[in-house]
């Protein structure tokens, strides 16, 4: 199967597309669905495509979406959280050859009961929202990759289930 790579924005919306994301627009709105103000058909593109255009998928991928900027709109990088980032438990490092920028995780150094996992999830938040507004660019740069530090331990070794939050 052939692969492929879609821009979303700053190109026309295929014909057979655009009745796709009308017909789903539409319907965001009969869900009484709150759009950001920014919203636009190209990002609505974007959600039925990474979707594969079902449409309950993409009410999940919206839904949630939605819920993230409202947690992202009351954000307060705590204490704790910015400890772990001052400390390098979790840093930005370079780009990969393609130009995405690369997260690390050393799990090494981590807390995992309940607080050490807030503050590590609240970590990871700010610095994802750093790198979208200083490192990512619509059309070319839209990606990253989170590279994990299980010090030695390996996957299976390491915390499952607090990692399931995390990543």
């Amino acid at each position: 199967k052939f692969l492929y790579r879609n821009i979303f924005y700053g190109v026309r919306i295929p014909a057979d597309e655009k009745v796709k994301v009308i017909e789903f627009n539409n319907a965001l709105v009969a869900r009484d669905a709150h759009f950001p103000e920014w919203w636009s058909d190209h990002d609505t593109w974007r959600f039925l495509d990474a979707g594969k255009f079902n449409t309950d998928d993409t009410y999940k991928d919206f839904d949630g979406y939605t819920e993230y900027l409202s947690e992202m709109a009351d954000f307060n990088l705590d204490q704790d959280a910015a400890e772990l980032i001052s400390s390098g438990i979790i840093y930005i490092t370079g780009r990969d050859r393609v130009g995405n920028p690369n997260l690390v995780v050393n799990m090494k150094h981590a807390d995992f009961d309940e607080k050490g996992l807030e503050a590590l999830i609240k970590a990871m938040k700010f610095v994802l929202a750093v790198m979208k507004k200083y490192m990512m660019l619509p059309y070319y740069c839209e990606l990253f990759n989170v590279l994990v530090d299980f010090a030695g331990r390996g996957f299976w070794a390491s915390p499952i289930a607090p990692m399931r939050r995390v990543i």
